[in-house]
């Protein structure tokens, strides 16, 4: 019932999809510290090599949940552990190989005797490497074939060495035992092998056409230890011990046999489960599959596929996809080029869904190719817009622009409104951070004009987001808490953590600039509280350096100082050019405002030095603009006013290119400074267009520091 309601509730879009797991882990989450609230609880999880990757998942996201409570959680597996451990490092436990002497013992008790010949411990044991699985099979082995001779006080060989016949690995130990089986309980194993590592012992029998009460049948092969009873809700089903038993006994069998076998069990599944099928979809599309039943194949596995992307569960249904692609190559009825199209967009969306940008970025591109093939101008058009997309979180912006330039132009073309307004909202977005302001505006205004016509929730949502940004970094904050209204109200019905993340963010740095710094600080506060694991490495630097912003716009130096250095750190760590620069050139602020021109010139001296490297790197503009006045001011202060000046000519040439009023009023208030002695009457002038300027965005603390420096300014020239 409980995954029933979650998946029931709001959008599978792809561009939420990674928001809406969050949702899912956070109610598990939750779920398990409701059950450690009444007593404390322990997750014992064996053999995770075998773990999807969606459970790897969100074990991680438990692990990091800044939330504590008494849950010790238990992972064992085999192999790497950095394929398969959620935890760092510091909690790993290595098992290392047995020694001669512990696998000594280990052999002695799988045997029931108290000593072992020296021939035994020198040259048998030895070749089990330590391994136990191993050790203990080995032994099984060597005595069933009559080997060894053993009681209860020692254990002999009964030939040389040199004249046994010794398997060399586990498989070889286990092949050897299996062949030991009567030939019907050999065959139910290989049977088994093809349900899977878990079987229940209706299906087997129904497979093995084997009627009445044949309970002995799977004593016998618990008691010879291939498999073992597990009871639960659903009822008795049984597993294989080992999971390389199953292996063994799957590979005795013949490509063809198993062929058949898995399509007997496909059919049986589908006659036992036929009131609920969609709870085997993943069995289905396996057992069709190996069947080489393509059409079955393919329909069992999209349907699996679509269950995977409900449950957010992005790897899974990758497999599915690929596995998808794969059975479209083998089966040769029938068009494929169709069902090829969907697929390569799916796949595409579920590698940019795991941060796969290469892959996405190949899947899309066979998209566009397959779409120019059926000459779908629409399917063009997507692929074109998702290159775009893809490409610009690629850093490759200007190939974004040109990829989102032609599927505007197709769009226009064959008239397709839907993809035309994404494209156009993307490419006015991808200008905004490239600083291209100008170019900006006419895109994203009508993109969101375009978006009143809409049925797609989320494609009007994203519209509003660009144009509330790009309304942020041109000063019109009223018209941006506008929008930001109605973001809300349409969030509410698509509940998309991702944009309640974004709403936070923006309101807080929106009501920071309009001085309201109080509802800024409650705003970012809450925010940084409600951040969860997989948002907070992105999210939780951005909002503690806009709260020390925030906090220094209202004289709070020293914990504005505290959180900015915070968020730098935290930024520099993830890799995040864009807060690592701003969080720098913060601090480098709040030195300036306590007087510490010393620490100030050595941060803003290290960040300029990084910031006009060449390359591209996104809202350059904006923190290039913001060093360029910090450095302006801190050369003033410093007595070099022939170089704050040069900083400051800069920076207003950016901000005038750009439109950044907020930046244009700040280099203007620093420019005017610096001339105040020299200067005064153009100081003026110049601080009187900051200030209208500041007045008109309506940023009022930085509209009274304006008048103070006015009043500076005339009280300068009445002493002259």
């Amino acid at each position: 019932e409980f995954f029933q309601q979650f998946r029931a509730e709001g959008s599978g879009s792809d561009l939420v999809i990674q928001g809406k797991k969050q949702l899912l882990f956070r109610s598990l989450r939750n779920l398990l510290l409701s059950i450690s609230t009444v007593r404390p609880l322990i997750m014992a999880i064996d053999d995770m090599q075998w773990v999807d990757s969606t459970t790897r998942e969100f074990l991680e996201f438990l692990i990091k949940s800044p939330i504590k409570a008494p849950i010790l959680l238990i992972c064992s597996g085999r192999s790497e552990p950095d394929l398969w451990c959620p935890m760092g490092n510091e909690y790993l436990i290595r098992l290392r190989p047995f020694s001669v002497d512990q696998s000594s013992q280990i052999f002695s008790s799988v045997l029931g005797t108290e000593r072992l010949d020296t021939q035994i411990t020198s040259e048998i044991i030895p070749k089990a490497g330590g391994n136990p699985l191993f050790l203990g099979e080995f032994a099984k082995t060597l005595k069933r074939q009559g080997v060894l001779i053993s009681d209860s006080r020692k254990c002999i060989l009964s030939q040389h060495v040199d004249d046994m016949r010794i398997p060399h690995n586990v498989h070889g130990v286990l092949s050897a035992y299996l062949d030991t089986l009567p030939g019907p309980y050999k065959h139910l194993i290989q049977l088994a092998s093809i349900i899977g590592r878990e079987f229940s012992p209706d299906l087997l029998l129904l497979l093995a056409d084997i009627k009445g009460n044949n309970s002995e049948l799977f004593s016998f092969l618990e008691r010879q230890g291939f498999i073992k009873k597990k009871s639960s809700f659903r009822g008795d089903h049984y597993h294989f011990v080992h999971h390389m038993m199953r292996e063994v006994a799957y590979h005795s069998l013949l490509h063809h046999d198993r062929r058949r076998y898995h399509r007997l069990v496909g059919e049986a599944i589908e006659e036992q489960y036929k009131k609920n099928l969609s709870s085997q979809m993943g069995f289905l599309a396996y057992h069709f599959y190996y069947a080489e039943i393509w059409p079955k194949a393919m329909a069992y596995t999209l349907e699996a596929a679509q269950l995977a992307r409900q449950t957010y569960s992005c790897h899974e249904a990758l497999i599915c996809y690929d596995r998808a692609i794969d059975i479209l190559k083998k089966d040769r009825s029938g068009d494929k080029q169709e069902k090829a199209l969907q697929l390569y967009k799916w796949k595409g969306a579920m590698h940019f869904c795991l941060g796969q940008l290469d892959e996405g970025c190949s899947s899309f591109q066979k998209m566009y190719v397959t779409a120019m093939k059926l000459v779908d101008h629409e399917a063009q058009a997507e692929a074109l817009f998702r290159l775009g997309w893809i490409s610009f979180y690629d850093h490759q912006p200007r190939v974004a622009i040109r990829h989102l330039s032609s599927a505007i132009t197709l769009c226009e073309n064959e008239f397709l409104p839907e993809i035309r307004l994404k494209a156009a909202s993307f490419k006015g977005f991808v200008y905004s951070v490239m600083g291209r302001l100008k170019e900006a505006r006419t895109l994203v205004i009508q993109a969101l004009d375009m978006s009143d016509d809409t049925t797609s929730l989320e494609g009007r949502l994203w519209s509003l987001s660009y144009v509330t940004q790009y309304y942020n970094w041109t000063g019109e904050f009223d018209a941006a808490l506008d929008l930001i209204k109605e973001v809300e109200s349409l969030n509410e019905k698509l509940k998309s953590p991702y944009f309640n993340i974004l709403l936070s963010f923006r309101k807080g740095l929106i009501y920071g600039a309009l001085g309201r710094t109080d509802k800024a600080k409650n705003i970012l506060e809450k925010g940084l509280e409600h951040l969860e694991t997989g948002d907070e490495r992105f999210w939780r630097p951005r909002f503690l350096n806009t709260l020390g912003w925030v906090l220094a716009e209202e004289g709070n130096l020293k914990e504005a100082l505290r959180l900015n250095n915070l968020a730098l750190e935290e930024a520099k760590e993830i890799g995040d050019a864009e807060t690592t620069h701003n969080a720098a050139i913060n601090v480098g602020e709040n030195y300036l405002l306590l007087g510490n021109l010393e620490d100030a010139r050595k941060i803003l001296d290290a960040t300029w030095k990084e910031v006009k490297r060449p390359g591209i790197s996104y809202n350059r503009w904006r923190y290039k603009t913001r060093i360029l006045i910090a450095l302006g001011e801190l050369y003033g202060r410093l007595g070099e006013k022939k170089k704050g000046l040069y900083f400051i000519g800069k920076a207003l040439d950016i901000a005038n290119k750009s439109g950044a009023k907020k930046h244009q009023a700040r280099a203007l208030l620093v420019k005017a400074r610096l001339m105040a002695q020299t200067r005064p009457n153009l100081a003026c002038n110049h601080l009187e267009k900051a200030l209208t300027l500041a007045n008109k965005i309506g940023v009022v603390l930085l509209a009274e520091r304006i008048e103070l420096a006015i009043e500076d300014v005339k009280q300068s020239k009445m002493t002259l």
